[in-house]
């Protein structure tokens, strides 16, 4: 729609305008800042087209980036952080592609199970289960320390390249301004998901 070509637009001038003159400082200000956009939009799909608060997305983002990023480390580096990681996922390295369609498969699948039971929850309880559901989650991401390294954090996530969707990354390429535009072009489908979910008519039933 006209909207979101719009909305495009002026996410592509603030862009452009503010890393075209900047260095690696900016292009990492400006790929934080589409993250955030990509992260609010998620909000707005179910909160903003239902007027129900829901705090289930963060949780389900964090769960698929955890999953993406153990996937595509490298094994050498995963041998210092998570050595004995279950189900052999210290061993296990992947092109970006195949973990971010085994992230969707495994958020898609949980996803499905808890909403099924918040859609059957008056508006309130649906706005408590998912608060409790996001502290069930963070506890456990913190705890389970073979699994996510705890509260001292995972490093060595390889930034992405055209090549790194098919093969697995190197380890070596930080984030550079190819990032940003991978960034970019997600940010710019979220969009236009966004607009044409709330005009669809699941959108419109959301909304009723």
């Amino acid at each position: 729609s006209l909207g979101s070509l719009g909305m495009i637009g002026i996410v592509v001038l603030i862009v452009w305008l503010y890393s075209s003159s900047g260095g690696g400082a900016r292009t990492r200000l400006m790929t934080l800042m589409l993250i955030n956009l990509i992260a609010v939009l998620g909000f707005q799909v179910f909160i903003g087209n239902t007027g129900i608060m829901s705090f289930g997305q963060v949780s389900f983002a964090a769960i698929g980036a955890y999953i993406t990023a153990i996937l595509t480390t490298p094994v050498m580096i995963k041998s210092f952080r998570i050595s004995n990681a279950p189900f052999n996922l210290d061993n296990i390295h992947t092109s970006v592609g195949v973990s971010l369609l085994v992230s969707f498969l495994v958020v898609f699948v949980l996803a499905t199970l808890v909403g099924s039971v918040i859609v059957r929850l008056p508006p309130l309880s649906a706005t408590i289960v998912t608060l409790s559901w996001v502290i069930v989650v963070h506890a456990v991401m913190i705890n389970w320390k073979t699994l996510t390294a705890g509260a001292e954090g995972f490093y060595g996530i390889p930034a992405l390249f055209p090549n790194s969707l098919l093969t697995p990354p190197d380890p070596a390429n930080g984030l550079t301004a190819n990032t940003l535009t991978w960034v970019f072009i997600a940010s710019a489908l979220a969009i236009l998901v966004a607009r044409l979910l709330r005009a669809s008519p699941l959108g419109l039933r959301m909304q009723a």
